[in-house]
């Protein structure tokens, strides 16, 4: 069965690539998954743009292998995984082959475990692990598990990733503050200004704390709050306009010019092909985990 999947994608892949030296973006038909701190992307991957955004993201191909490139005079290279760094400009291409994209919200721990370990540069999974989380992964796409299932496996192979005593630094308690602030009130903009003074410190303390913390600047981070907030509103029906304005920007076009900043791609390639699981209460969970050995005794 799977063979099958493979094989339909490699002639997607092939028909992909023209599309792409002709300039026609390809659809993204693929599978997406919110929840608390993660998102899943799982189906053919194409070609995005030069992009850096704030979530650390792990790319797995189910299928062949991908192109890639870190940074704007690197050169392109094909491998079968990929970690790459918050805030790490990099551009993907993956040739219509299907894809794992699990992007990971970076001020989490387990995020910042991995990350430690990983240092600032993109690198591969060691082949050995790669080889545990490929058979559960393939069946996650072939077998379309549900929202319940595909975040179980998400989050054991994140702890698969992460080496055995790997504690995280941990943040400056007054920065931890402000990112929960920030969270709290995405709804009313909170001010950098009001943040500071909530957490007893000057704007200009705050913002050289926070790019020392988190790696990136306070106003690049609010941004990315405001385009989770609207990337969640459209899995959940709503159109580009309507997402725009709620998450305070100034129309679709303005979103889909920051969204392609960030992720290398228009909002509508998602939008308008994939599809987004959510949540069900009639699921059943753990029904096609037990025969996986990655996943059987990581119940939660």
């Amino acid at each position: 069965m799977f063979l099958k999947h493979g094989t339909d994608m490699a002639m997607m892949s092939e028909h992909a690539a023209r599309g792409v030296r002709e300039g026609q973006p390809a659809p993204w038909r693929g599978r997406l998954f919110l929840w608390e701190g993660r998102g899943l992307y799982l189906g053919p991957t194409f070609a995005t743009d030069m992009h850096a955004h704030h979530a650390a993201q792990i790319c797995v191909a189910l299928t062949g292998t991908f192109r890639l490139r870190s940074g704007h005079n690197a050169s392109w290279f094909r491998s079968r995984s990929i970690i790459i760094p918050a805030d790490h400009a990099h551009q993907l291409d993956g040739e219509g082959g299907v894809l794992s994209l699990l992007f990971l919200d970076p001020e989490a721990v387990e995020t910042r475990a991995l990350m430690q370990q990983q240092g600032a540069e993109v690198r591969t999974i060691p082949e050995p692990t790669l080889r545990r989380l490929l058979p559960p992964l393939r069946r996650c796409w072939r077998e379309q598990w549900d929202n319940h299932e595909s975040e179980i496996l998400c989050r054991r192979f994140i702890q698969i990733l992460i080496f055995p005593g790997n504690v995280p630094r941990p943040l400056d308690p007054r920065i931890t503050q402000a990112v929960q602030l920030f969270r709290a009130n995405t709804d009313r903009r909170m001010t950098i200004a009001e943040a500071a003074a909530a957490v007893a410190l000057s704007p200009s303390r705050l913002a050289h704390l926070f790019r020392a913390h988190m790696g990136l600047a306070v106003r690049r981070y609010l941004l990315w709050l405001r385009l989770a907030e609207a990337l969640q509103k459209i899995t959940c029906g709503v159109s580009l306009t309507v997402a725009a304005h709620a998450a305070g920007f100034a129309d679709s076009a303005h979103l889909s010019r920051t969204f392609r900043r960030m992720f290398g791609l228009v909002p509508s390639m998602l939008s308008r092909h994939s599809t987004f699981v959510q949540a069900s209460s009639g699921e059943a969970p753990y029904s096609r985990l037990t025969s996986s050995p990655l996943v059987k005794d990581y119940r939660r």
